[in-house]
């Protein structure tokens, strides 16, 4: 074999060495690359709101994140989100308007599963869970006609806005929590008693009542489980689904089911933008035009009438008072009536 013969075949295999190697490289820096998860379920949300405060691992936030990653945890919370639809967007409006931590989000999940019907043991009422005596300062009513705590939108505001001032006032979030769980009198007393502004430490020495001690792990778990919801397979349902709502000013009392009838729009989807009512009252409506009416003679147990270009109208189903209706936002699906 001659020089220049010899030279050829020693270029050809430093090629084809550098070849494999290109090729051995590649490989390498595919498969050490992080691969993302895989989604079990679309979750539907454009992204989802972080986790930011620190989870620590201790013994309650290990129980409620095997509760809630167990399959019926999982199926539990894909039913909690998408029940949250219809509130999700207006909820991360006021977050962001507040300049609130978006994983204010997920609170509703543990307050009431978003359910505007909720009530608990000790009166707390709506997706946010107000209490009597906790309403003061926000606008909200309660009144013989209506109990505006079972207004989501309303009571959205005034539950992002009283988180922020809890955080204004104690300077932490894991404290501000506990205040909306258990009241910001309470958590000024614990942390007199406690002599430290921090939440472990006080619940660690008993300075917080076990529902408080419990709250914050609780919700930190369910938070760092739904802010990975693309890996558990936990479907938020669709946004674009939920119907578009306007609002609409009564001169009258209208009955729900009489709109209903007369337009065309389903009876869930009104109750849905009304929650509490069947019925929708003025919004200034004065104890002399009250909706319940007294029942005349001689008619049916229930009966509605419309006049042709007048405002649909009902009348009371029997003639001592009923049980007062709550409307707490006057707003049906858009439509022409």
């Amino acid at each position: 074999m001659d020089r220049k013969t010899t030279i050829c075949a020693g270029i050809c295999f430093l090629l084809s060495l550098a070849s494999a190697w290109t090729s051995v490289s590649a490989g390498l820096e595919q498969t050490s690359r992080p691969q993302p998860l895989a989604d079990k379920t679309p979750v539907r949300e454009n992204r989802l709101p972080f986790m930011t405060l620190e989870v620590p691992d201790n013994a309650l936030v290990r129980k409620y994140r095997a509760q809630y990653t167990s399959e019926q945890g999982l199926k539990y919370l894909s039913a909690v989100m998408k029940r949250s639809a219809p509130y999700r967007q207006y909820i991360r409006n006021e977050i962001e308007a507040h300049n609130a931590p978006e994983y204010l989000l997920y609170l509703p999940v543990i307050e009431s599963a978003y359910l505007t019907t909720a009530i608990s043991k000790s009166g707390a009422t709506g997706i946010w869970q107000f209490m009597k005596n906790s309403i003061a300062g926000y606008g909200i009513r309660i009144n013989e006609w209506m109990d505006e705590r079972r207004d989501p939108w309303l009571t959205s505001t005034a539950a992002v806005r009283k988180l922020k001032e809890n955080y204004n006032y104690l300077g932490d979030w894991y404290l501000a929590l506990a205040a909306y769980n258990c009241g910001l009198g309470a958590t000024r007393t614990a942390i007199k008693k406690g002599g430290r502004a921090d939440y472990w430490y006080l619940c660690e020495k008993g300075y917080f009542k076990s529902e408080t001690v419990h709250y914050v792990p609780k919700f930190l778990a369910i938070s760092e489980i739904l802010s990975r919801s693309g890996e558990y397979g936990i479907d938020w349902g669709d946004e674009d689904e939920t119907p578009a709502f306007s609002t609409i000013s009564v001169q009258r009392a209208v009955d729900l089911h009489v709109l209903s009838r007369e337009t065309g729009i389903d009876a869930a989807v009104l109750k849905q933008a009304n929650p509490p009512c069947s019925i929708l009252l003025p919004r200034r409506t004065p104890p002399t035009r009250c909706a319940y009416r007294p029942k005349p003679k001689k008619r049916s147990k229930r009966y509605s009438t419309t006049k042709t270009g007048s405002s649909l109208s009902t009348t009371s189903t029997k003639s001592n008072p009923a049980t007062p209706c709550t409307p707490s936002r006057n707003t049906m699906a858009s439509a022409s009536i």
